[in-house]
């Protein structure tokens, strides 16, 4: 057999084998609730009417997107004895984990909502004497109907509003 009549069986084999894998992959995904979503792929899985589409995609900047129309979670991540969710990144300048909430009105919703049932609803820690746990910005330019700040702290009937230790307790500026 010449090399030519090799390589034109391959090429006719290999363009076989493209045809019968497209073939076997759906046109249109039609997932039910709890089957697994397929990349690239819009997938109903839910009563909750609104597809969920999941999309790989670098060059917008982010390895893995989640779109939800409906009026459930985008994303859910749950784990019975470990973390149910874990945002990690190695750069000094960037976050492991942002929310934000890009709603036009305001209203009682949140960047991040932290709920701890009976343990502590977030809990943030680092090891750096020159850098805060937790830093809170308001970055509002102009006044709103009712006064707001960067932190609000409210203690339930038997909790205290603000329990502070360490050298200073409560350091507080206030600039105008």
């Amino acid at each position: 057999m010449s090399e030519t009549s090799r390589r034109r069986m391959l090429a006719v084999g290999a363009a076989g084998l493209a045809a019968g894998a497209a073939a076997a992959l759906p046109s249109a995904a039609s997932a039910s609730a709890g089957d697994p979503l397929l990349v690239g792929r819009t997938n109903d899985a839910g009563t909750d009417a609104g597809p969920t589409t999941l999309v790989t995609n670098s060059t917008k900047g982010h390895g893995l997107h989640v779109w939800q129309k409906g009026t459930k979670y985008g994303l859910l991540g749950q784990a019975q004895a470990s973390f149910g969710t874990v945002g990690r990144t190695e750069s000094g300048a960037s976050c492991g984990l942002w929310g934000t909430n890009a709603g036009t009105a305001a209203d009682a919703g949140a960047g991040v909502r932290a709920t701890g049932n009976l343990q502590h609803g977030l809990e943030a820690t680092t090891a750096n004497a020159g850098r805060w746990a937790v830093v809170a910005t308001n970055a509002a330019t102009q006044a709103a109907g009712e006064p707001g700040g960067a932190v609000r702290a409210i203690g339930g009937e038997y909790g205290a509003g603000v329990s502070a230790e360490g050298s200073d307790g409560v350091v507080g500026i206030a600039v105008s």
